[in-house]
């Protein structure tokens, strides 16, 4: 039976951040507050209980981290368990890509697992950026890309662009584009000094990307020609056990993170004022725009953890007007492409 709050919620894609343990420790990051923990088991069933009551449950699933591989039975726990319960949805993975082994690349390829890598560009501005990787860790993540591609597994690539490495944006998407990856999603890095004039370099780089017809053919994805639908949200379970709204809340404080939880963890029972907040925002976002894609619903959430924070906790005047500066731009290329077919 569907109770009166659950029936309020519609589920755009569910996020299970195995852990906040990683082999990395990337400035940028979102996880902002970690405390070495493993999402228990226990709380991942209770919300797959409940996602399963709700009238309109995930269409896909994002195991994320952390660095998820560092919970190799967890994960493959968690794709049988989600294969049966959920048959036919989507299944994706994030990863820096240095856990991989011929055994775990199987497993993924047999599973129907897509893969999203961590990797920003060549060797120097990837190593400079994601730290902790170095030279032989960056040499043993693109043999891990190329060997993933080789066995036919879906993999596509989150390229986080710095401030000061915005101007070399090309020379880094058309090396990606080399290994093979299906996709390259552009991101601007959160939590670092975006000054007007690093936007309007990032602007003039970008525009310089996409007129590469060869690199358009990566750098769009089905997110940009996907509406998000009034009331639509994501849902992340973060250890211990925070149930929040989308991907973006994972760099509140701890004590944030505790209140914002959209359950109560102990009963697993939605709290119904803290779904009245985040759906209050939803529907203002609706009310602004009559065609809502993916990157204005994270721009919400970069607005509600400003809100929660009572301050900019992260660059919304910077940032928000980069993913909107993105969206215009790859609507541009989705028209073009349709007036040419």
């Amino acid at each position: 039976m569907v109770g009166k709050e659950q029936s309020k919620v519609h589920i755009r894609s569910a996020y299970f951040y195995l852990t906040e343990r990683c082999t990395l420790r990337c400035a940028y990051c979102y996880f902002r507050d970690k405390r070495a923990r493993d999402l228990p088991r226990e709380v991942i069933i209770r919300s797959l209980d409940l996602m399963q009551g709700l009238s309109s449950g995930p269409g896909s699933f994002v195991i994320s981290g952390g660095e998820p591989l560092l919970c190799w039975d967890q994960f493959r726990w968690l794709v049988a368990t989600l294969q049966r319960r959920f048959p036919g949805r989507h299944i994706h993975l994030q990863t820096n890509g240095t856990l991989l082994t011929p055994g775990r690349i199987a497993f993924i390829r047999r599973s129907g697992v897509s893969l999203e890598f961590g990797i920003d560009g060549d060797k120097d501005v990837t190593v400079r950026h994601r730290c902790g990787l170095e030279s032989a860790g960056y040499v043993k993540l693109v043999r891990n890309i190329r060997l993933c591609v080789a066995a036919g597994i879906k993999c596509g690539c989150t390229m986080t662009v710095h401030p000061e490495a915005s101007g070399d944006m090309l020379h880094q998407a058309t090396f990606l584009k080399t290994l093979g990856l299906g996709s390259v999603d552009v991101t601007p890095a959160a939590f670092m000094p975006w000054t007007p004039g690093a936007v309007a370099q990032f602007r003039e780089n970008y525009k310089m990307v996409i007129a590469d017809p060869s690199l358009r053919q990566v750098l769009l994805t089905s997110e940009d020609q996907e509406f998000i639908h009034p009331g639509v949200m994501d849902l992340s379970l973060h250890p211990p056990g925070h149930l929040l709204a989308g991907d973006a809340f994972l760099c509140l404080p701890e004590a944030q993170r505790s209140r914002s939880s959209l359950w109560a963890l102990k009963t697993g029972d939605l709290r119904p004022e803290v779904l009245a907040f985040y759906q209050r925002a939803y529907s203002a976002l609706h009310h602004r725009r009559t065609r809502v894609t993916y990157r204005d619903l994270v721009c919400c959430n970069f607005d509600l953890v400003n809100r929660i924070m009572g301050k900019e906790y992260i660059n919304t005047t910077q940032i928000v007007a980069l993913m909107r500066f993105l969206t215009k731009m790859h609507w541009m290329m989705i028209l073009k492409e349709r007036r040419r077919a």
